[in-house]
């Protein structure tokens, strides 16, 4: 199950009193960490030393959201998951100044409870299926002008030109001349 905001809001409330310690010790310092859950809360108290004399410490705070799904998530499997459940994110749709393509085409995000009218939708869709059109029939119409104005007139004198040549070999052939060779045919279209 995702750690949503609304599942580990449950978990905090589900697992009250839960309390997990942690230690870290080092050459010069150690750190022990007292994490309970308690009103709905993740209570964090760490205590330590340092290397000096004046570097003990001993703080507490109220863990951050950020704070909470990492332990959550860290014992995961120590936690009471009875009667949590899974809820849906809730987002919160975006302003107009919010969006970074605000007032383009792409930008259709209306309130996501708002249904469109089936009308409109096919008429949008009709309108981009036009313009798709447009577009494709463009770009064929111009690869048809290209190909018929200036492509295809260059490949049949090419082949034009090579079958000539061609035929130029085969006759020197058949009058006895040798040395009917690639070279002079050229490259194959």
């Amino acid at each position: 199950m995702r750690l949503t905001a609304g599942v580990r809001q449950q978990l905090l409330d589900v697992n009250e009193g839960f309390t997990r310690k942690t230690s870290f010790e080092s050459k010069n310092s150690s750190d022990y960490r007292t994490y309970t859950i308690s009103g709905g809360e993740l209570h964090i108290r760490a205590r330590g030393k340092g290397s000096w004399a004046d570097s003990r410490y001993d703080n507490s705070w109220v863990a951050t959201d950020e704070d909470v799904h990492r332990f959550l998530h860290k014992h995961y499997d120590e936690l009471n998951w009875d009667g949590v459940v899974q809820t849906p994110a809730v987002r919160k749709p975006k302003l107009a100044a919010e969006s970074p393509n605000a007032g383009s085409v792409s930008d259709v995000s209306a309130d996501e409870n708002e249904q469109m009218d089936p009308r409109e939708a096919l008429d949008k869709l009709k309108d981009w299926l036009s313009i798709g059109f447009v577009a494709v029939a463009t770009v064929y119409l111009a690869g048809e002008w290209a190909w018929s104005r200036g492509i295809k007139p260059a490949v049949d004198k090419r082949r034009a030109a090579r079958a000539e040549r061609k035929a130029d070999l085969v006759k020197q052939n058949e009058d006895g001349q040798a040395g009917a060779s690639d070279e002079i045919l050229g490259p194959e279209d």
